[in-house]
């Protein structure tokens, strides 16, 4: 499966090392290009803007700063909604807060793109290791479409409800 990573920081680098290590084709970006060359080095493509790693990608997960920077890398001008295709998935596994997930869910879903909210718990090692508890927000078809991928990061996957306004919660899954 073609994916594509943002943000190959702390947490990203070892999440994107464990998707290659998975035989996925992972292409990444990120606004410190210096931080790449690990990944780039064990088999990842280098996109030049979000919208290219999108353009590239079935899937799009990104794990950047706070919810100014995941807005700008969604929909900025060269943002992955410039790039990504109908029916294309982001996994936001950015630490953001609950409104704007849901606001961006509405936007993203207005162009035909599915957000799985999923913030992670367990650090670094965790990171490393796949050992990551993911609690996960979104469309139940979207959560079950990315979940073989993301359990190459995670000891647990759990969908918890959807992020759009005006919906049912769902109960939790495993």
């Amino acid at each position: 499966m073609n994916l594509g990573f943002i943000g190959i920081g702390l947490m990203g680098r070892p999440m994107t090392l464990r998707l290659l290590a998975a035989g996925h084709r992972v292409t990444v970006w990120n606004r410190s290009r210096e931080k790449l060359a690990a990944v780039v080095e064990k088999g990842a493509s280098s996109g030049g803007s979000p919208a290219e790693v999108a353009r590239e990608s079935e899937i799009v997960m990104m794990c950047v700063t706070d919810q100014r920077a995941a807005e700008e890398v969604l929909f900025g001008a060269d943002g992955v909604t410039a790039g990504a295709k109908p029916g294309s998935i982001v996994v936001d596994f950015s630490s953001i807060a609950p409104a704007s997930a849901r606001e961006f869910a509405t936007r993203l879903e207005a162009m035909g793109i599915g957000l799985v909210d999923a913030p992670v718990s367990g650090g670094v090692a965790g990171a490393e290791n796949g050992s990551l508890a993911i609690m996960a927000g979104g469309r139940e078809e979207h959560v079950e479409r990315v979940r073989s991928v993301v359990m190459h990061l995670a000891q647990r996957f759990t969908r918890m409800g959807i992020p759009a306004p005006g919906r049912r919660r769902s109960s939790r899954t495993r």
